[in-house]
């Protein structure tokens, strides 16, 4: 059995939950939130929460493993770039290797921080960037024919300066917190298949290259 990506992400789901101190009776609201993981931590903890994603294809998942939990969360889908709820809605807005994915930084920035009411928290989780290069993203972006900046690419949320500097014009003052999360995988194929059918940003892009028949090329 080769471990899903939620699978592999749910120690940080826990240490994410943690680390914001979710409690009782807090308003929730994760961004993202795929097969729920996040949103049902949260549940426990005894929050009220809301799991929005711009897919649902992991919704009988995240409903499943809300029932298991014995717990109740709201599943929306919804653009992380226009949020469909009130400013000021909840008490702490999470989001884990998720609105990383959103295309222009500013905005679901602008979003998250609105949502939020003052003086609540703002927490989520990126992939270190330490320099070295993603080919694999390059490919993709450079086949689907998206020349973003540097600053629009998911990796840039893992430089400390930018993810800063998005929040800081949207009146949030972001902590940083540096942690390791080991994945093993017995072979690139392993690690392909795992991508391109459980992550909704390389589904997304391949479903496009199928479409223009560059799939298997690519």
């Amino acid at each position: 059995h080769s471990p899903s990506i939620a699978e592999r992400l749910r120690p940080v789901d826990d240490l994410l939950v943690a680390r914001v101190g979710v409690g009782p009776g807090d308003r929730v609201l994760d961004v993202g939130t795929g097969s729920g993981s996040v949103a049902v931590a949260a549940a426990r903890r005894g929050a009220d929460v809301t799991g929005v994603d711009h897919i649902d294809t992991w919704f009988p998942d995240a409903h499943r493993l809300a029932a298991d939990a014995g717990v109740t969360v709201a599943f929306d889908v919804g653009d992380a770039e226009e949020l469909s709820y009130p400013d000021a809605a909840f008490d702490v807005v999470v989001s884990n290797f998720a609105l990383i994915f959103a295309p222009r930084h500013d905005v679901v920035a602008r979003e998250v921080a609105r949502v939020c009411r003052p003086g609540g928290t703002v927490a989520f989780t990126a992939w270190a960037d330490d320099g070295g290069r993603d080919v694999a993203a390059a490919i993709l972006t450079r086949e689907l024919g998206q020349h973003t900046g540097p600053g629009d690419t998911p990796r840039a949320w893992g430089r400390p300066d930018h993810a800063i500097v998005m929040f800081a014009a949207h009146g949030v003052d972001l902590m940083l917190e540096r942690q390791v999360l080991r994945w093993h995988f017995s072979s690139e194929d392993e690690l392909n298949d795992l991508l391109f059918t459980a992550s909704g940003a390389d589904i997304k892009a391949r479903q496009a290259l199928e479409g223009a028949g560059r799939w298997d090329e690519v």
